[in-house]
């Protein structure tokens, strides 16, 4: 027997955005929210999440463009939180990155499309990607001054 719990989000439009990377960081934190609350083991809005303990399952219609910007945008605020929280200088930086050139969205992207291809089908997703990973990291900041 398992609960589930279903998230839907019926203002995305097929190949299209969400208006707000805010809406897109509402989304994937209100998904967070039902993991942590699902969670054997609790983890906080601030950590990483722990390995194999939240199966969550994400689909749009054709489970490639909005999944993947979904997915893309968890996973790399996921990997910022993992090196964060591994950085034995997250005082003096928390926002450094590990390799600074290395590009996590595009990186990332590359990786799901070795699984399904088109994930993130198109250049207004992929801003997107880009526009809600920064608007996280800006918050980051501010929480951290």
């Amino acid at each position: 027997m398992r609960d589930i719990t279903q998230i839907q989000y019926p203002y995305w439009p097929d190949f299209g955005t969400i208006s707000q990377p805010t809406h897109l960081l509402t989304l994937i934190e209100q998904c967070n929210k039902v993991a942590r609350s699902t969670s054997i083991s609790p983890f906080g809005n601030q950590e990483a999440e722990p390995s194999g303990e939240r199966p969550i399952l994400v689909h749009c219609s054709a489970g490639c463009g909005r999944t993947g910007t979904f997915c893309t945008v968890d996973s790399v605020i996921d990997i910022l939180k993992r090196q964060r929280s591994s950085n034995p200088n997250t005082d003096k930086d928390p926002l450094r990155v590990r390799d600074p050139n290395m590009d996590l969205i595009s990186k990332t992207v590359e990786d799901f499309r070795t699984q399904r291809p088109s994930m993130v089908q198109n250049l207004s997703q992929f801003v997107l990607c880009y526009e809600s990973v920064i608007e996280w990291l800006v918050g980051q900041k501010d929480n951290s001054s």
